[in-house]
């Protein structure tokens, strides 16, 4: 259990933080698509409320849905800042809800050189109404205690931050299975819990893509990757050089999940 709580507590950090790290970016943004013609604006315009949105934590608005499922990716490959020794960390969580039910599974691992002290951390945690059960090397336990339940809690937007305001770009597509607007991403609108900063800290070369559903107030695509020079990563004790991707895919909005306790609990 130690293990457990100890890596959750890494990857939440960042999120017991008022002030979420904005990052301030070298000026390599071109790929990002930031605009779209006026006419491709006004043909694919979004509904009225949507031109412009806001998720600073890419879930936040999922506690109003029914129910739903999603997948949370973060990946790091780079260096020791000054130095040629490799680090990598990779961070993986999925979630389901059931509101009616009270109901929440969390599926997340945790692999990183960042820390010697760490091993691989891998576990399930179901919260059923006011039980809670966490799954760890194939054992089971029913979990009181505050960091058990925190551990089943974790969110998408503990790990990958989301975005402060993004633009509408005019672009209408069909993302898994939702109707969904693409909004252009903006280096500092970017907030990223996972990452801290120093003073010689660099950002450059950021792309990606965001889509959001209107009708279910929730971004259904978030995909950035950047790279990221003399920075801290889920409070490393060094800083690292290297690039970071974040991937987030919402699916099965509206559907109700079935949500038990974990086999041989």
């Amino acid at each position: 259990m130690r293990w457990i709580v100890y890596g959750v507590v890494m990857l939440c950090l960042a999120a017991c933080n008022s002030r979420p790290f904005v990052p301030a970016l070298l000026p390599t943004t071109a790929s990002l698509d930031t605009e779209a013609t006026a006419l491709m604006q006004t043909k694919n315009a979004p509904p009225e409320g949507f031109s412009t949105v806001s998720f600073p934590r890419v879930d936040q608005t999922l506690i109003k849905l029914s129910g739903w499922h999603y997948e949370a990716l973060l990946v790091f490959e780079g260096i020791y800042a000054r130095t040629t020794r490799p680090v990598a960390a990779r961070a993986d969580l999925q979630v389901w809800y059931d509101q009616v039910g009270s109901a929440r599974r969390a599926a997340a691992t945790l692999e990183t050189d960042l820390d010697a002290a760490t091993p691989p951390i891998a576990y399930e945690g179901v919260r059923l109404g006011p039980d809670t059960f966490l799954v760890r090397d194939g054992k089971c336990e029913r979990a009181s205690s505050a960091e058990a339940k925190t551990a089943v809690e974790l969110t998408a937007g503990d790990i990958l931050g989301g975005i402060q305001t993004a633009q509408s770009l005019g672009e209408k597509a069909i993302v898994n299975n939702a109707q969904v607007w693409r909004y252009g991403l903006l280096p500092d609108t970017i907030v990223l819990p996972a990452v801290g900063q120093g003073a010689d800290s660099r950002f450059s070369n950021l792309r990606g893509e965001l889509w959001v559903s209107p009708q279910a107030n929730a971004v259904m695509r978030y995909y950035l990757t950047v790279d990221v020079e003399n920075v801290t990563l889920f409070s490393s004790p060094l800083p690292v050089t290297g690039t970071l991707t974040l991937q987030y895919d919402l699916y099965d909005v509206g559907h109700v999940p079935n949500i038990s306790v974990p086999f041989g609990c």
